[in-house]
């Protein structure tokens, strides 16, 4: 009777109970709590404003993914935008939307981005997530701030023509393909529960757990789930709190590509699913 038991054991839950196999033993450097406390921001809170401009993105689209749209707000936020902020340094003054899409964009590739800023601006250039209600109110105060070092650039990218002019990207990032990826990513995370305090709560303990992994086993592509990858999106475009964090728990920057997105089955997701 026991060998018949355990003859009904498919070969494919063995073959997900089963560990993966990895070049190096586990480095176990730190627990859930210590890589939490680790992590400076309020991630659901901040997590809902993310999900919030994802969605005003998409309510432009798919204007804000034309090439020639994409192209000159690329010229606008590295010729107006970053010289700005780098001058005179403002989380609270909101950009034009392009050149903001733009932004969000670049920072999901840290390295890329701390990279640039310092090419282009000589600085790394700050961000934080504000609500619908504070950008409403610091619209005419962002208006004012890009007219007086901006000026005649509009500060309304749909009011000025955008096929006549060329410009040759400083960034050493694709930031035109950059901003293509995140399309999809927009797609999948447009649901409605992506702004549900309780469904946003448990994916930063997924996330959590997600770093842990990272730190366990450095060496492993780890491909995170639409859940827990907003939530690091989210910890990303908070860049000096994103540093400072990843230094505190990897000791240096912690990669992000979302040049891989697949997860299907029999994809690289499916090593975090064994390890989780």
């Amino acid at each position: 009777r026991k060998q018949r038991q355990s003859g009904c054991k498919s070969p494919r839950a063995e073959s997900m109970s089963a560990p993966p196999e990895y070049s190096s033993l586990p480095n176990l450097r730190s627990t859930s709590s210590q890589i939490e406390n680790g992590i400076s921001i309020d991630l659901v809170c901040a997590a809902q404003k993310e999900a919030n401009f994802l969605r005003m993105i998409d309510r432009k689209a798919p204007l804000l993914y034309e090439g020639d749209v994409v192209r000159d707000a690329i010229r606008r936020y590295e010729q107006y935008w970053l010289p700005l902020q780098a001058i005179h340094p403002n989380t609270d003054i909101i950009p034009p939307l392009d050149v903001h899409w733009i932004w969000h964009c670049h920072m999901l590739s840290p390295l890329h981005y701390d990279e640039d800023c310092i090419s282009i601006c000589g600085r790394v250039i700050d961000h934080k997530l504000l609500s619908s209600d504070e950008i409403q109110k610091r619209y005419e105060s962002s208006l004012r701030a890009w007219d007086s070092f901006c000026a005649p650039e509009p500060y309304d990218f749909m009011s000025h023509s955008t096929t006549s002019k060329e410009y040759i990207p400083k960034s050493k990032y694709d930031l035109i393909s950059a901003v293509q990826r995140q399309r999809n990513f927009n797609y999948q995370v447009s649901l409605p529960h992506y702004t549900s305090t309780q469904f946003l709560t448990d994916a930063v303990k997924r996330y959590i757990e997600f770093l842990l992994l990272k730190q366990t086993y450095p060496d492993q592509f780890l491909t995170p789930a639409y859940d827990f990858d907003l939530i690091w999106h989210t910890h990303q475009v908070h860049p000096l709190n994103y540093s400072r964090d990843c230094i505190s728990i990897f000791g240096c920057l912690l990669k992000h590509d979302d040049s891989v997105n697949d997860r299907s089955k029999n994809s690289k997701l499916l090593k975090v699913r064994l390890l989780f």
